[in-house]
């Protein structure tokens, strides 16, 4: 008789492996887009640079790679320029959507409020497209 091993020691194999390497590097720069935009000056510096560089990439390109992994877990279901065709414009849309909800809502739309609203999507894709990348594995 064959003994499973239990589903959770499977998922952290799985989160450790090569398979997963996309969600560390997208969980570090979205977290190093955080940290920079709030502690790096946004004055005309040579760090300033770094700090719009990341802004760029979690407003225009992060939001919608991460719905895109969530919506094709399969690295076959659509081909690289495909994915980054809706990468960007997924991103555009969901920063649009963003930006629109909180300058409605009575938090207002500032700095603060959209980073941490879009950095906070942008892990929750990761979160959710990480597990159904899992799942379509089985």
């Amino acid at each position: 008789m064959v003994q499973e091993k239990p589903t959770s020691n499977r998922f952290i194999n799985f989160l450790f492996s090569n398979k997963s390497l996309w969600f560390w590097i997208t969980v570090s720069f979205t977290l190093l887009a955080f940290i920079s935009i709030l502690l790096l000056p946004a004055t005309e510096t040579p760090l300033s640079y770094l700090r719009y560089l990341f802004g760029f990439v979690l407003a225009a390109f992060l939001p919608g790679y991460c719905l895109t992994e969530t919506l094709f877990p399969s690295r076959n279901s659509v081909d690289a320029i495909e994915r980054f065709t809706f990468s960007v414009g997924l991103s555009f849309a969901v920063t649009a959507l963003v930006s629109l909800l909180l300058s409605l809502s009575p938090i207002g739309f500032t700095l603060q409020s959209a980073l941490l609203t879009l950095s906070t999507i942008v892990f929750l894709l990761e979160l959710i497209a990480l597990y159904r990348k899992y799942t379509a594995k089985q």
